[in-house]
């Protein structure tokens, strides 16, 4: 009869020690499901900026093509004006 605590001491404490690391496995299953999580969301964060960074971009080219037809433009219209000045001077 003195065999039978220790082998159910002994069994309690493998049983212990089996649910301990089961909660350790899940523990650390979520911990990697939340790793992932925020890894994918920065992925998405980046992507975005990537996007944000080249319609600003293609913005700013836009501009520049802009302010150099407007610049053709003023010059065109001024080089039409001194022309008809001069041929109204002759």
């Amino acid at each position: 009869m003195s065999t039978s605590p220790k082998r159910t001491t002994t069994t309690t404490t493998k049983t212990t020690r089996i649910v301990s690391s089961s909660n350790n496995f899940s523990q650390h299953m979520m911990e990697q499901r939340d790793n992932a999580s925020l890894h994918l969301d920065l992925k998405t964060a980046q992507a975005g900026e990537e996007h944000l960074k080249n319609l600003l971009i293609g913005l700013n080219e836009k501009m520049a093509v802009y302010t150099e037809l407007k610049a053709d433009l003023a010059g065109s219209q001024n080089f039409g004006r001194n022309s008809e000045q001069a041929r109204l001077d002759l």
